[in-house]
């Protein structure tokens, strides 16, 4: 394992919202509006990210929407990205095709959302 762990690395496919890091996704619910309207609640929510490893495959496929959800503005998108490239970072990936559907946010266009991911 440990050897894995110091040789470079790279990832041909990876989707934002399949590598949110669990302490990234804690902190944007947290900071979101708990009243807003949401596919899941709250405590869902969380209950899904305390419980990363034990998950069903259809709760995995919720978990999803939840990110779809917590991923709600420019800046929540920028810091997931960031958060997602420190990690690979300490992976000591070389080469990383991240990917990601653009869509508008209020206020927003997707030019806006691809310019985030690209900051």
């Amino acid at each position: 394992k440990k050897m894995t762990k110091i040789r470079p690395t790279i990832d041909l496919h990876t989707h934002i919202s399949g590598c949110i890091p669990s302490r990234t996704l804690m902190k944007l619910l947290n900071r979101m509006d708990k009243n807003k309207t949401m596919k899941h609640d709250y405590d869902t929510m969380v209950k899904f990210i305390n419980t990363m490893d034990t998950r069903s495959m259809n709760e995995c496929f919720a978990l999803f929407d939840m990110i779809h959800d917590a991923i709600n503005d420019l800046e929540a998108l920028k810091e997931t990205v960031w958060d997602i490239l420190e990690d690979y970072d300490e992976d000591h990936t070389v080469y990383l095709e991240l990917r990601t559907t653009p869509r508008a946010f209020e206020g927003k266009t997707t030019d806006d959302y691809v310019q985030a991911v690209m900051d």
